[in-house]
């Protein structure tokens, strides 16, 4: 999408991360892909959070139908209250 900025690991001490929601470990699990640890990575334009991606989280998976990917009750919760961080950072930000 911006081909000259590149991704960087986003701390888990940015806002996106605790703005409503307490997620001061980084993004969650929501749904077990590989045995790798989430993250969290930005493209930024004149220091604004452009685009926001996950590697290892996929709190998407928890935003379906409970019978797509079969996420316990405590993980979709989990996932939305995630979706809550970043749709509030995106607005207030």
């Amino acid at each position: 999408v911006f081909p000259d900025n590149d991704f960087v690991e986003l701390p888990f001490s940015h806002p996106i991360y605790n703005c409503f929601y307490d997620f001061s470990s980084g993004p969650p699990k929501t749904h077990q892909h590989d045995d790798g640890t989430p993250q969290g990575f930005g493209i930024f334009i004149n220091k604004r959070l452009a685009v926001y991606y996950t590697v290892e989280s996929n709190p998407s998976d928890g935003w379906a139908d409970k019978e797509v990917h079969n996420n316990p009750d405590k993980k979709r919760e989990e996932a939305l209250k995630f979706g809550t961080n970043i749709v509030l950072y995106a607005l207030t930000n």
